[in-house]
């Protein structure tokens, strides 16, 4: 196929279609790669590059025993247990289970950059900043949820993309708080790369592609020569090389390298729909798949489009290049195919029993098949051979945000004294927990457990006790940690630091019971209860239970009833999303089958936040005198959410043509004018402004809030001044008189001397003369006229008068300047002689007469 469009690249593509062909034999499964896809809402795990040493991510941190691992290790999503696991490679060992969301959610690894990492939940919309050498988190906000967020890493720092909001930001490394001015693509962000040089790239919905460079003295991105990629929108993606990106344009089915040694433009049929692409790739071995079921190979030699279908993999997921072959996680069916560099599958693939979705990730020399929901993993290695990697070890027990060395906040006075009113006579607990005192004795059996037919009530204070102890007899009173973990153990078991929170005595007498399993085996209720406050408007809520029996799941509610979260039955800790700046108990309820328990109402706290998104709005206009073009754009914007804690400033930056201008405000108003100029006097028709993007940030005590933005087109530009009427615009020197000849004809060339407004007037000047109009410059020095004035005969003059005016033109009107008049001489013809008419014959046929 002949590709259109690449005259001048020195490169001309083909088109070739293959099908993965092995025998059916060989089709066994696929795999889904999770990795980040560009372009598409699903985004998981990503590379994280160079050596990590492991770390805890939340609250003061964990000891440093649990972290001192060698280098060389892999941090791989989890997401049905809501953490990240470290895993070595080398040695195929599972080394750190760290729980850093709810069960269930999108956790995805961003990226490790000097001696950071970056971790976001995409479904409740947090990002983290860890610190790996103090071991503690250095900063989180709060982020576009779903697949909307992704940071890049230049020499220069680290940037933060939002797709959802169509900005990239430069991000504080350890505390995330936004740095100069944003950048905000008008148009909608397609997507956005970071090369190996450090160049930013970025492309627009309407297809227009960026290069930004980060300016350290504007502390804002320099847009450098935006140019339009044919045939690109809304769903284009683009894959980093050394130099330079590809971009993929499923709008119209095209492949174009930009900024690479060799660029090129193909023709790609098959890159249409969801095109799933990897971060970076070789630029001579470039792969995309798409929901299609093809992968597109940009290769030196042309497109070649393979057909995934024949090998049973009619969904490819996210493609990466490791060892000059392709790697195609088949989504859905636990496999990876290996194509060569011609789209020929290469080697065996790679199964992963027990995961349908297995996700790719390339580290250091390595690539990592990571399966979700298997035990194990597979490694492949540099020198192409593979082994298995544990993901899932009893043995290694998962690091709960709230195992750290600083206790909970204490529970408060009110509830504490609750407490104590409801625990009665009951006896304390011994203060040697590895000697407990005999338990007390059950309750009488006047006294049962009372059952609610409704259902739990979440704040319900008292009532009797639901359990009356194991079901094999074990103690009931005392302190206890359940078989499966304190708080914040995760699924993992043992009583780690001991049993902090609230309560320590199992479940006490305010904790109700409203039904049993089918047997009738009531359930027993959730102790310690504890919530603790996290960042960016978040608490923690952790939990024990006895375990006999298990529950099925667990529900967490709020004071008002409002159930904010459920969890699997394994599950001790969660992390709920609430109203920043308001105090919150939670009470947690266990659920068997038709039976639920109610535990007590945790101790009170408050979360707080950075402020929220201000709603921006802006307004741009013109303005114009003889001296300046005035461009000015008023931001105004309503009142942060303020989460908490008082906004004490805030942050307005408006890009427009002419660059980049800032502003912070601590008072009361919400309007801010920015204004650009241009001097007229030294050029009357300068240009500024334009089309321009804006954001307001709201800052607090706890750092720069979310990013409000908003865009407006070029206001129309006002029609230069026209000078002033009446001048004389031909120099009063200039000649006056000219001659013509005899029949008239002449010329004559005057000097001209407009006034500066008329030399300046940069719109359309001419001369009128003889009712007809000539354009000429407006800072023209001198004008030639020709002329036609006939013969003149006597006794007439010779003399001629002429008249000649000077027009400037332009929407704004018509100025028209003093008339200017010459005269021109030439020599007067005598009258002409009559003829004589003939004599009269009144005979036509007699001789004619002889006229005197």
């Amino acid at each position: 196929m002949t590709d259109q469009g690449s005259a001048g690249r020195g490169w001309r593509g083909r088109l070739r279609t293959v099908a993965g062909g092995l025998s059916p034999s060989r089709l066994r499964s696929s795999a889904a790669s999770k990795r980040r896809s560009r372009g598409a809402a699903e985004l998981s795990v990503l590379v994280v590059t160079g050596s990590l040493v492991a770390g805890v991510f939340f609250g003061t941190g964990l000891s440093r025993t649990a972290v001192d691992v060698a280098d060389g290790l892999t941090w791989l999503s989890d997401d049905e247990n809501g953490q990240v696991i470290q895993v070595n490679p080398a040695t195929g060992k599972l080394e750190l289970k760290q729980v850093v969301g709810n069960p269930g959610d999108d956790i995805d690894v961003l990226e490790e950059h000097n001696g950071q990492l970056y971790v976001t939940d995409r479904t409740t919309g947090q990002l983290l900043a860890f610190d790996l050498t103090s071991i503690l988190v250095s900063g989180q906000r709060r982020v576009s949820a779903g697949g909307a967020i992704d940071t890049l890493a230049t020499e220069d720092g680290m940037f933060l993309v939002d797709s959802e909001q169509s900005t990239i930001s430069a991000m504080d490394p350890q505390t995330t708080d936004v740095i100069g001015s944003v950048w905000i693509a008008p148009a909608g962000l397609a997507d956005a790369a970071v090369d190996a040089d450090g160049t930013i790239w970025a492309i627009e919905d309407n297809g227009v592609l960026h290069r930004l460079e980060w300016d350290a003295e504007q502390l804002a991105l320099d847009d450098e020569d935006p140019q339009e990629v044919g045939g690109s929108g809304p769903g284009s993606v683009l894959v980093a090389h050394d130099r330079g990106v590809t971009v993929f344009s499923p709008d119209e089915g095209r492949a174009e390298q930009v900024g690479t040694d060799r660029e090129v433009s193909a023709d790609a049929p098959k890159v249409s729909g969801r095109v799933f692409a990897p971060e970076s790739a070789p630029s001579g071995l470039v792969p995309v798949a798409t929901d299609n079921g093809f992968v597109i190979l940009l290769t030196p030699e042309g497109i070649i489009e393979v057909d995934m279908t024949p090998v049973a993999c009619s969904e490819p997921g996210t493609p990466e290049v490791f060892r000059n072959e392709v790697f195609v996680p088949c989504r859905g069916e636990g496999r990876v195919v290996r194509l060569g560099p011609d789209g020929v599958r290469s080697n065996d693939d790679i199964l992963t029993p027990g995961s349908r979705d297995p996700e790719l990730v390339v580290d250091d020399d390595n690539l990592i098949v990571n399966a979700p929901g298997a035990a194990q993993g597979v490694v492949v290695h540099a020198d192409g051979h593979t082994s298995a990697v544990v993901r899932e070890d009893d043995a290694v027990e998962p690091v709960g945000l709230g195992s750290s060395s600083a206790p909970p906040p204490p529970p408060s006075p009110d509830l504490l004294d609750d407490l104590l009113e409801g625990l009665g006579n009951q006896p304390s607990p011994p203060s040697n927990p590895s000697n407990p005192s005999p338990p007390p004795a059950p309750p009488a059996p006047s006294d049962p457990p009372t059952l609610d037919p409704d259902g739990p009530s979440p704040t319900s204070p008292g009532g009797p006790a639901t359990s009356g102890g194991n079901p094999g007899g074990g103690q009931t009173g005392g302190p206890r940690c359940d078989d499966t973990g304190g708080p914040g153990g995760g699924q993992g078991g043992g009583q780690g630091g001991g049993c902090t929170g609230i309560s320590t005595d199992g479940p006490g007498p305010g904790a109700t019971s409203t039904g049993g399993t089918a047997e009738g085996q009531a359930v027993d209720a959730p102790y310690s209860v504890v919530a603790t406050p996290m960042p960016e408007g978040q608490v923690q809520v952790t939990w024990r239970h006895s375990g006999f029996p298990k529950a099925d799941s667990f529900v967490i509610r709020s004071a008002t009833g409002k159930v904010v979260g459920s969890y699997k039955g394994w599950v001790r800790q969660a992390f709920v999303d609430v109203v920043p700046g308001q105090s919150n108990t939670f009470t947690v309820t266990a659920i068997l089958e038709d039976g639920e328990a109610v535990s007590l109402p945790s101790n009170a706290v408050t979360s707080t936040a950075r402020p929220g998104a201000p709603v921006v709005a802006g307004t741009a206009a013109y303005e114009i005198d003889d001296e300046e073009l005035r461009f000015s754009v008023v931001i105004t914007w309503k009142e942060a959410a303020a989460n908490g804690e008082p906004v004490t400033a805030y942050d307005v930056s408006v890009r427009t043509p002419d660059g980049t201008e800032s502003q912070r405000t601590t008072g009361e108003g919400r309007s801010v004018s920015f204004e650009w100029t241009c001097d007229r006097r030294a050029d009357a028709g300068c240009t500024v402004g334009g089309a321009f993007t804006a954001s307001v940030t709201a800052s607090s005590v706890l750092g720069t809030g979310a990013i409000g933005t908003t865009s407006g087109p070029a206001p129309t530009r006002p029609p230069n001044p026209l000078p002033d009427a009446g001048k004389q615009v031909v120099d009063p020197t200039s000649v006056k008189k000219t001659t013509a000849d005899a029949n008239g004809a002449g010329r004559i060339t005057l000097k001209l001397k407009p006034a500066d407004d008329w030399r300046r007037f940069p719109d359309l000047c001419a001369y009128e003369y003889a009712g007809t109009a000539t354009p000429i410059a407006c800072d023209a020095r001198t004008v030639t006229i020709t002329f036609t004035n006939g013969a003149i005969f006597e006794p007439a003059s010779g003399v001629v008068e002429h008249v000649v005016t000077f027009a400037a033109t332009n929407d704004g009107g018509v100025a028209r300047s003093a008339a200017f008049k010459f005269t021109s001489e030439q020599p007067v013809q005598p009258q002409p002689t009559p003829e004589e008419p003939p004599c009269p014959n009144p005979d036509p046929t007699a001789p004619a007469p002889t006229c005197p």
